[in-house]
């Protein structure tokens, strides 16, 4: 429960930390519609630290029949949402409602299927938690260094090369990142749990991770070879001649 609470707190803060630098973050790019999108997406913070406790609850427990369902439910419906807006013409803002609204469905379904085994407490006691802030604060770290090496090219394009280079660069790269975004999950997740499960078998521990590594090395080696090569079709594919500039970029992000 204090865990459950402290998720609670750190998404409250967050969320009003976002809001404040909304109109500063628009001054670096330039652009005051960031304002109100950057305002519109704060809530999230709130809404996925709802739920957010009882999805590595299931994680751990291996229930990934679970965390499918409600993956696959919160996206059919965000979908569908930016499709009637953006038949609307509601251009920009079509993205970011279904992005509210798969959070929030999905973070709900959480709940409910949460509640079942555990219903948190208004109780909270530092104490019991602290040895668990000491890991967590480095997970946080790493994964915020990570996130942020990660967008700091995409930083870097938006403020020098304007929006227009900036949506080329992005196209090329969400294309590039999505293989492994949608598969290194898949093996990881399941891996991470049973790691954690093994933990004092030394040996047990290295086999699971060593497979691990392989098997993402094997699948995604063969993938990004095949984007590398084929970068020209693909592009023209998905996105049609007009992105033919991306095709450069999408090479070399898939060698990256």
């Amino acid at each position: 429960s204090s865990l459950y609470w402290l998720n609670i707190i750190a998404g409250i803060l967050l969320a009003l930390v976002i809001y404040i630098l909304a109109p500063a973050i628009a001054l670096f790019y330039d652009e005051n519609l960031l304002v109100t999108l950057i305002k519109l997406l704060a809530p999230t913070f709130i809404l996925s630290a709802i739920g957010n406790q009882f999805r590595i609850l299931f994680q751990k427990e291996l229930l990934f029949n679970k965390l499918a369902k409600v993956e696959i439910f919160s996206s059919i419906i965000a979908f569908i949402v930016s499709v009637i807006c953006a038949m609307n013409e509601l251009g920009v803002f079509s993205l970011v409602y279904a992005a509210l609204v798969k959070v929030a469905i999905a973070n709900l379904l959480y709940i409910s299927e949460g509640f079942k085994k555990h219903r948190p407490e208004f109780h909270f006691n530092y104490n019991e938690i602290k040895s668990m802030i000491g890991f967590g604060v480095f997970q946080m770290g790493e994964r915020s260094i990570n996130y942020f090496n990660s967008q700091f090219d995409t930083i870097l394009i938006g403020k020098l090369l304007g929006a227009e280079n900036l949506g080329i660069y992005t196209v090329a790269k969400t294309l590039v990142m999505k293989p492994a975004q949608i598969i290194n999950p898949i093996i990881t997740k399941v891996t991470f749990p049973v790691m954690a499960k093994v933990q004092n078998d030394e040996k047990k521990l290295r086999y699971i991770y060593l497979k691990t590594i392989n098997y993402l090395c094997s699948i995604n080696g063969a993938i990004y070879i095949a984007i590398a090569l084929l970068a020209t079709p693909i592009v023209i594919l998905l996105f049609g001649d007009s992105w033919i500039g991306a095709v450069p970029l999408v090479k070399i992000l898939a060698i990256y």
